[in-house]
């Protein structure tokens, strides 16, 4: 029963995970901060979608333990976990909209398992997709940062030429999501919030961030807006190495593209709606400012990555393996970044 104090339109926050026994307890006690505030103005439920091979039922049953630790701490938030036995992030999201439109929800609002949040972003970005016109489509996400984890560090876990490679590579891939770079309005997979009515069907796609993409070009074709409230940050751990990052951005350069020609009377308008200083599409990008020879030096790295990246998706000749980028995963978010 919803309190009298509380503002109308229930709340869905999605979870899609996949292979996450190992960390998605401590990734939801980061999330719990964010729910609290969230369920102090309006109902909400967590879902969770466990998706992919799980033959022992060790992702489920961590799942089910985890949304078990955040209903115990906050009772007013109601759980539940779902199962899909195929892999993949756009099946997932389709199943979580279904539960969402079930239940009568309001508002759909989706976040990964593996990032953490400026305080009061979930709300913020309710609140801003509440007061939004509720008859156009509107996308509410926010900009998305990485910490920067120090030298010392990856001197604790690994030895000391791995350490400074890992460290270096880590600086490199980070540069696009530094405070000080240049940012857009893409409204990113990790925060990403809709009016239950409004979020589209997504194709049975599950290449790279066919999902994120998805949703913001059918919101440019669609005629809607796509908002990023002030402070709202997700953060995220970029790659620490380099063939990982490969793998991981091969399969983003896959679903972009995948995503672009289910659009593609409107592909340039999209491309120009998004363009961005660090696309790898040369076609989207605007020029970086360097401002500072430590920033030169990690943009000069950065396109000679993304020649080769490039290089590389020319000659697929299939749809690349999944990308998953462990060193991700496991990293603290022990500081945001300055």
């Amino acid at each position: 029963m919803s309190d009298q104090s509380h503002q109308s339109g229930r709340v869905v926050v999605a979870l899609p995970t996949t292979a996450s026994a190992r960390y998605l307890s401590t990734s939801l006690a980061r999330l719990i901060p964010e729910l609290r505030e969230l369920a102090a103005v309006r109902d909400v439920t967590l879902a969770i979608c466990v998706n992919g091979a799980d033959p022992e039922g060790a992702h489920h049953e961590a799942a089910r333990s985890a949304a078990a630790e955040v209903h115990g701490q906050l009772p007013q938030v109601e759980t539940t976990v779902l199962r899909r036995e195929p892999a993949g992030k756009s099946g997932a999201i389709t199943e979580l909209l279904a539960h969402a439109r079930s239940i009568g929800a309001a508002f759909f609002l989706i976040v990964d398992d593996d990032v953490a949040f400026s305080p009061g972003t979930l709300a913020r970005n309710i609140e801003a997709l509440a007061g939004a016109p509720a008859e156009e489509p509107v996308l509410v996400g926010a900009r998305i940062l990485a910490p920067e984890r120090p030298l010392r560090e990856f001197l604790r876990e690994m030895p000391a030429p791995r350490a400074l490679w890992a460290w270096w590579w880590q600086s490199v891939f980070r540069l696009p999501y530094e405070p000080a770079s240049e940012f857009f309005l893409f409204s990113p997979g990790p925060c990403s919030a809709m009016r239950v009515e409004h979020y589209p069907e997504l194709p049975p796609e599950d290449t790279g961030i066919f999902d994120d993409a998805y949703v913001n070009y059918w919101s440019v074709v669609h005629g809607g807006t796509i908002l990023q409230p002030p402070k709202s940050i997700v953060y995220f751990h970029v790659a620490t190495g380099y063939r990982e990052w490969i793998r991981q951005q091969l399969r983003i350069i896959a679903g972009i593209e995948a995503t672009l020609a289910l659009f593609n009377e409107r592909a340039d308008e999209i491309r120009r709606v998004f363009l961005w200083a660090y696309s790898h599409n040369k076609d989207a990008r605007t020029r970086a400012r360097w401002r500072t020879p430590r920033r030169l030096l990690l943009l000069v790295f950065y396109r000679l990555a993304q020649e080769d990246l490039l290089r590389q998706y020319r000659k697929l000749t299939a749809a690349p393996d999944w990308g998953r980028a462990e060193s991700t995963k496991d990293a603290a978010f022990s500081r945001a970044p300055e």
